[in-house]
């Protein structure tokens, strides 16, 4: 654990080192956005009912819960991390295939999931929050954890 604290901290920091030509990019301009995601997930194995993905069972819908933090650094340059949390389960007495009930096998898990990234915009953003640009393509690497 002390290995991969390191790593991100290490990442963090060279991401987040300012460039020469940051020097016209104002403090004004850096900025921090705070987001959230509410997605769901589902289990597809052999507890589920059916094992085409076409037929998704939202008997095992769980939800999946996020935060998202970002700060503008440079004009181009953002620094982003992210926590995820979600469930899924899967349970034989709520599958209908024959002989399943029989098994009495069932889970449920706990999925979380830490990611932080460098997010290079391929178009200047030289404003602020509100100013920014509405759409930019824009690449980025980053390094996530699950448990």
């Amino acid at each position: 654990m002390k290995k991969i604290t390191s790593v991100i901290l290490l990442i963090v920091s060279v991401l987040s080192t300012t460039m020469v030509e940051a020097q016209r990019f104002t403090k004004r301009s850096q900025y921090w956005s705070i987001g959230g995601s509410v997605n769901a997930m589902n289990y597809m194995g052999d507890i589920t009912p059916n094992l085409n993905p076409a037929s998704i069972d939202f008997v095992f819908t769980r939800p999946n819960i996020g935060v998202e933090v970002m700060k503008r650094m440079t004009p181009r340059v953002s620094v982003r991390g992210q926590v995820f949390w979600g469930r899924i389960k899967g349970d034989d007495n709520d599958n209908p295939r024959p002989g399943h009930d029989n098994r009495s096998q069932s889970f449920r898990n706990d999925l979380k999931e830490v990611s932080v990234m460098g997010i290079f915009d391929l178009y200047e953003n030289r404003g602020t929050f509100l100013k920014r640009p509405d759409y930019t393509p824009y690449a980025f690497v980053g390094l996530g954890a699950f448990y």
